[in-house]
């Protein structure tokens, strides 16, 4: 880069961003034959694989999850009237923001050709994703042409953002613009200090929108709940679990997540309804500074485990909800913890690559598996506590011998496997469930 940054949006694509009319691209001094190297030295990741890991990583995107956002009028009007160039998602922690984008892009695909869309997923505990740069953001619309430009959670986008919020503005001002933008954040006043709403700009706020998300979260829920195998064939069983899912939702996509990753755990039908009574109502455990991906009961259900985009793992006293120690090590969100059945070692995986084994009592680290070539999804003792499994984004489940930390074997399963359970019956089988591509 030549280490000048431009404070508008106009000296950035003068001086900073051009195309020469072939596929080579140019940022100040530097050329690169495609977008992907551009994107290798602006350090960010190809925002195509972020979408793909997210989707994975929430179990899939349902299309009846977002659809109602397409019959919702600020988005009819934002995709429909030249003038109206932005339009700004906001939201609270937890309501779905990040997979309502998924949904969006998804639907912009079908009408627009890959050089007009342009998208990125902000994150704040991630260092390639918690900054885009103001020349990235040119690049978008000056060298690709894109139409369509989404950026997810604004609020986490740590370095730049005001320069950014600016580009976005003027962008969105300018009468001569055919760029349209999406972009979403959680309530935040800096961010509607900048976004001034009029007939260019408008506001969806999901909180005001409670109804069609709740509705949204109902199909979800009743999908997830028809997805147990322990009560699969218990329609009656399946219908109490989704009453009382509906009602302590308390319009928390976040919440429903967790709680069902705690109710496939379950291997009776009989310990379904018990399990779910004893899990609080909304997001109470105060205490990690980012979003929570896991969280699991120690055998004698005295602790309570949760894993975090903040790269740390806390145990909990599950009657006080008071913080017994946070567990550090990891460089990357952690997406799954797990005890061991005697409930003194911890497992977790990371997007780090790693899976690491702690003492639940000392919280020290014991050892830092490694093998996965792509982040680890999830993670789950063997019966009797000497093997460990892990499912990753390189499509294979490994098996781990944990008193030496060794790989037993690799299995291909041609995907990401989001959950995986041991099989108390039959302590050989292993079974996994992969994300469906509705």
């Amino acid at each position: 880069m030549d280490g000048h940054t431009p404070s508008t949006l106009e000296s950035i694509r003068v001086d900073n961003v051009r195309t020469d009319g072939s596929s080579h691209l140019q940022i100040g001094n530097n050329y690169y034959s495609s977008e992907e190297s551009c994107l290798r030295h602006l350090r960010l990741t190809d925002p195509r694989y972020d979408k793909k890991r997210i989707e994975q990583t929430k179990g899939g995107l349902r299309r009846d999850s977002y659809c109602w956002i397409l019959d919702n009028a600020y988005f009819q009007r934002w995709r429909d009237d030249p003038q109206s160039r932005l339009l700004w998602i906001r939201g609270d922690a937890g309501k779905g923001k990040t997979m309502l984008l998924c949904g969006i892009i998804n639907e912009l695909e079908l009408t627009a050709s890959p050089s007009k869309l342009s998208y990125f997923f902000c994150q704040g505990t991630d260092a390639q994703l918690k900054t885009l740069r103001p020349s990235y953001a040119a690049l978008s619309i000056y060298s690709l042409e894109a139409r369509y430009l989404v950026i997810d959670a604004l609020d986490e986008c740590e370095e730049d953002l005001q320069q950014l919020l600016e580009i976005i503005r003027d962008t969105a001002a300018a009468i001569s613009t055919r760029i349209k933008w999406i972009v979403s954040s959680r309530n935040r006043p800096d961010i509607e200090q900048q976004f001034t709403l009029d007939d260019s700009r408008m506001s969806l706020s999901l909180e005001l929108n409670a109804e069609q998300v709740s509705r949204a979260i109902d199909l979800y829920i009743d999908y997830e709940v028809s997805q147990l195998k322990s009560i699969e064939h218990d329609n009656a069983m399946q219908h109490r679990v989704g009453a009382q899912m509906r009602q302590k939702a308390n319009g928390t996509f976040l919440w429903v997540a967790l709680v069902f990753q705690e109710l496939q755990k379950c291997v009776r039908s009989r310990d379904v309804l018990p399990l779910l009574e004893e899990i609080p109502t909304g997001l109470t455990l105060l205490g990690h500074s980012n979003w929570v991906y896991s969280v699991t009961f120690s055998p004698d259900g005295r602790t309570l485990a949760s894993a975090s985009d903040d790269r740390t793992v806390r145990l909990w006293d599950a009657v006080t909800g008071r913080t017994i120690q946070t567990l550090k090590g990891h460089s990357g969100r952690i997406q799954s913890v797990a005890f061991s059945l005697d409930g003194q070692t911890l497992a977790s995986a990371s997007d780090d690559e790693t899976i690491r084994l702690w003492d639940a009592v000392t919280g020290r680290t014991i050892q830092t598996l490694k093998g996965h070539s792509g982040w680890v999804q999830s993670v789950a003792f063997s019966p009797d506590g000497q093997t460990l499994a892990s499912a990753s984004a390189d499509e294979t489940i490994r098996l781990w011998d944990i008193t030496t930390g060794r790989t037993i074997q690799t299995l291909n399963v041609n995907g990401v496997a989001t959950a995986l359970r041991w099989d108390k019956v039959s302590p050989k089988r292993l079974p996994f469930k992969l994300p469906t591509s509705t």
